[in-house]
């Protein structure tokens, strides 16, 4: 954890580490047959996608 990070983090993200590799296993291809929800996911990961620290982007301000 970093000084950044609120201690009630911890107990969050412990339990999503204890249960990603199962997770992942159970629905690594729950997509395969659904082309547009995959793009729809794609579309915005692309949309909030960090720069690599695992903070998301800057919401874009919307345009009226």
């Amino acid at each position: 954890m970093t000084a950044e990070t609120p201690d009630f983090i911890r107990p969050t993200r412990t339990s999503y580490d204890t249960i990603a590799d199962d997770y992942t296993a159970q629905f690594s291809d729950h997509l395969a047959d659904s082309p547009l929800e995959r793009s729809l996911l794609g579309a915005f990961a692309e949309m909030v996608g960090g720069n690599g620290d695992g903070a998301p982007a800057p919401t874009p301000t919307p345009t009226v």
